[in-house]
């Protein structure tokens, strides 16, 4: 199962990338400029198109308070994001911040010695929303049971 997990923002779109079992495949950070939702729209359907995800994990914008600046256009970002699932066939899940970091601190301390560069890369450099979604994506794709070094 290969799977996206995305932090939205409008000029900011954290992503990761990853495939049971075990495998991060890409992480990083978008950064939108002018004609920001169209760019999105390319740039999660490049996405798609290169690595045909049976689902992508959304962080829920409900988590931020109202009074963040900016944080009114998240909602936009995440209905292209689901628009695009929708019109490709593929499933999405929303995913609260406490939720999805719940599941990644259960998972992380039983395996993140058996992690490789890629992963440890991925948690330790970049910016906080390709962390973000890196962190999102391990539970997903990460297997205690069936482990192939990495």
């Amino acid at each position: 199962m290969r799977v996206i997990a995305i932090d939205p923002g409008l000029s900011r779109l954290g992503y990761a990338v990853g495939e049971k079992p075990n495998k991060l495949l890409e992480a990083g950070t978008f950064y939108a400029q002018k004609d920001k939702i169209q760019q999105i729209v390319a740039f999660i359907q490049s996405l798609i198109n290169k690595y045909t995800p049976q689902c992508v994990v959304i962080e829920d914008y409900r988590i931020y308070n109202t009074s963040i600046k900016k944080k009114h256009t998240t909602p936009e970002v995440i209905g292209v994001i689901k628009t695009l699932c929708i019109s490709n066939g593929i499933e999405y899940e929303l995913t609260y911040h406490n939720e999805w970091k719940a599941k990644f601190n259960r998972i992380y301390f039983c395996i993140h010695d058996r992690l490789d560069e890629s992963w440890k890369n991925a948690l330790q450099k970049g910016s906080e929303h390709s962390r973000d979604a890196v962190m999102m994506l391990l539970p997903y794709v990460v297997s205690l049971y069936h482990w192939n070094g990495g």
